[in-house]
């Protein structure tokens, strides 16, 4: 809504009164505010409450079991269980990284 005096925008207070910051100028006289519906509202009469907050839960994800291989064995436990991710880490003549972790006891370690 804006200010009958200066034409600012201003903001209602808990009464229903329009005050204005640039003028400081309080229209007492707006109390009743017409919504898109065409019905008109009382803002003294408008309560918001925030509540309580909503209780939020969470599902546990098993870990999905992804493809492994026994060709590397663990430095740690000694398994032979352990996925593998090869990626190219500088130039294209440069040989591939392997990125190794152990499905028995979680250790990562690469090689190459």
């Amino acid at each position: 809504m804006f200010c009958s005096v200066c034409g600012a925008l201003g903001y209602f207070l808990p009464n229903g009164s329009l005050k204005c910051d640039r003028c400081d100028n309080i229209d007492n006289e707006t109390k009743k505010i017409e919504l898109i519906t065409g019905e008109y509202v009382s803002l003294s009469e408008l309560k918001t409450s925030t509540g309580e907050p909503e209780k939020r839960t969470y599902d546990v994800i098993m870990k999905l079991k992804l493809p492994t291989t026994d060709a590397y064995f663990c430095p740690e436990c000694h398994g032979n269980e352990s996925t593998c991710e090869l990626r190219q880490m500088d130039q294209t003549d440069e040989p591939e990284v392997a990125f190794l972790e152990c499905q028995i006891c979680g250790h990562g370690w690469r090689e190459g």
